[in-house]
């Protein structure tokens, strides 16, 4: 598998570091166990209030996303908990998700 990741997004609190590193290991997870990708690619972008996460994969998709199972619920729970916005859409030739992410109120500068 081919996988592409540029991780050197802004610092976060460490809850919300913590929270989006489970979410991005069980997305990573569910493209190797259950969709047979070649492919992994994240990529971040800086916005003005937040950061936008796209992941993609080339494996075969999902049954359907709106279906959840246990991971799939973990990382719509974490989301939530971060009180992000996402989308995250399937087809035969892979899985697409885009997760942004707002600052937190109180985040320090850096």
């Amino acid at each position: 598998m081919h996988v592409e990741i540029d991780l050197s997004y802004p610092l976060l609190q460490s809850q919300e570091e913590k929270l989006l590193n489970e979410v991005l290991v069980e997305i990573a997870r569910n493209a190797v166990r259950h969709s047979g990708a070649k492919s992994f690619f994240i990529a971040y972008e800086n916005r003005d209030d937040g950061i936008e996460l796209t992941i993609v994969d080339d494996g075969h998709g999902m049954p359907s996303p709106s279906r959840k199972n246990l991971g799939l619920m973990m990382i719509d729970h974490s989301l939530r908990l971060l009180n992000c916005t996402y989308r995250c859409s399937s087809t035969p030739e892979g899985t697409f998700y885009r997760i942004q992410i707002p600052f937190s109120i109180d985040r320090k500068s850096v």
